[in-house]
């Protein structure tokens, strides 16, 4: 007998899942299917993102070139359940970053930082892994150190969010240095959810990634550590 998706307690409340199983095409297909949400999670690649495959392992991953810039993009109507304010949310994706110098590099952002609403992941250019919620007027930023993201490097990368509380995580280790007292998110439902750039194509990513996902709740420190221990021989890490 076939197990559900969500059987599995590690995947429970799992909106988004995109394992990048295509390898050709404009499309990355969503595998999660959560009850009571009827939208369309395919992703779309812009830019000139390109498919590619990890000679480690030969799973297909994303390149992302800054000069395009290219992105994975959802529209605002396909990413109303992503659309968090009061709830609890999480993310991860696996990501590899040739550069880092110069400009923050985007990983998540519905709304975020620069258009008043709704939150965003991303890597500073000195390295820290920064969550935030985002309001009119204002914002609050959850941080790691500065260097725990290196470039030509793959790491698991993700944050956990419940009520006013946020953290970060590498590698299934929480490196929250800075802790951000995080007020509810305004609403982004206007807004597509874009993974590798801003709403602008701002803070453009620039190297490889691999399985973005989002969940509506918080996923435990225990969680992160066996997402990291079930996926970490992929990419040798």
């Amino acid at each position: 007998m076939a197990i559900g998706y969500d059987s599995l307690p590690m995947l429970f409340q799992t909106v988004l899942d995109t394992p990048m199983y295509e390898g050709v095409g404009t499309l990355a297909h969503d595998i999660a299917r959560p009850p009571n949400v009827t939208e369309e999670h395919t992703m779309l690649l812009q830019g000139a993102a390109a498919w590619a495959q990890w000679p480690l392992s030969n799973i297909s991953i994303i390149s992302f070139d800054a000069a395009n810039p290219d992105r994975l993009a959802l529209s605002a109507a396909n990413s109303l359940s992503m659309d968090y304010m009061v709830g609890a949310f999480s993310g991860v994706a696996w990501v590899f970053l040739d550069v880092i110098a110069a400009t923050a590099r985007s990983i998540f952002f519905k709304g975020g930082q620069g258009v008043g609403c709704g939150w965003d992941f991303l890597v500073t250019a000195t390295g820290e892994l920064l969550f935030s919620t985002v309001q009119v007027g204002d914002s609050q930023h959850t941080y790691s150190p500065a260097g725990t993201i290196v470039i030509s490097t793959w790491a698991l990368v993700g944050w956990s969010r419940l009520g006013a509380a946020a953290k970060v995580y590498k590698n299934g280790v929480n490196v929250t240095s800075l802790p951000g007292a995080h007020v509810n998110p305004d609403t982004a439902a206007a807004r597509d959810l874009h993974i590798g750039v801003t709403d602008g194509h701002a803070l453009p990513f620039d190297g490889y990634m691999w399985r973005p996902r989002i969940w509506s709740r918080q996923l435990s420190g225990i969680e992160m550590s066996e997402l990291f221990a079930m996926e970490k021989a992929y990419f040798g890490v």
